[in-house]
């Protein structure tokens, strides 16, 4: 399996063509959509990724919640 650099490098390079722009906050690299909302980002070796509280379009493409954490952010483990 990639560590979370690779993965992180390979999501920019393959979502910068469809409009992503590599980018910082606080601090981290992250990757933001064409209105400028962060959607990825690397911290500490880990990928992060915000977590909301709405369901997307396609009911299929994400699992529902069980629980929502309070912080809008999730750092994998």
């Amino acid at each position: 399996m990639a560590d979370a650099d690779q993965l992180f490098a390979r999501l920019a390079e393959d979502l910068e063509p469809r409009g992503a722009k590599l980018s910082r906050m606080f601090g981290m690299p992250c990757l933001k959509d064409p209105n400028g909302k962060a959607f990825v980002g690397l911290y500490e070796g880990e990928l992060v990724v915000p977590c909301t509280a709405t369901a997307p379009s396609t009911p299929r493409s994400w699992p529902s919640p069980t629980r929502v954490s309070s912080t809008p952010w999730v750092v994998g483990s």
